[in-house]
């Protein structure tokens, strides 16, 4: 429905902002830590919290990301929820990595 469209879109929109954003401090922050690397100066506990500061980072665009799949399949009906998951590829790999690097299992 136009609803439904307008929902998706508004929801694409938000979320790749947030993700853009995020995504500017995941690739500063990269290249911090190669540049500290590459200076061989790098102590252990700085290597250390470098890395787990950007799996966090890393976890939180997971969440942005998979967060806008969860938001519209609140606003879709239950046929258009199954076609969408056939579409994003969970029903043929429910085991597996399904395409875009998550998989639903059943």
């Amino acid at each position: 429905s136009a609803t439904q469209r307008a929902v998706a879109e508004s929801l694409f929109v938000a979320m790749n902002g947030a993700a853009r954003a995020l995504g500017a401090e995941i690739v500063a922050a990269e290249r911090r830590l190669g540049a500290d690397f590459a200076s061989g100066t790098v102590s252990p506990a700085a290597l250390e919290q470098q890395t787990t500061a950007l799996g966090v980072q890393y976890g939180r665009l997971r969440a942005i990301h998979l967060g806008a799949h969860v938001e519209l399949t609140r606003h879709l009906t239950s046929a258009q929820i199954h076609r969408y998951a056939e579409l994003r590829g969970y029903e043929h790999a429910p085991d597996s990595d399904a395409p875009g690097g998550h998989a639903h299992g059943s």
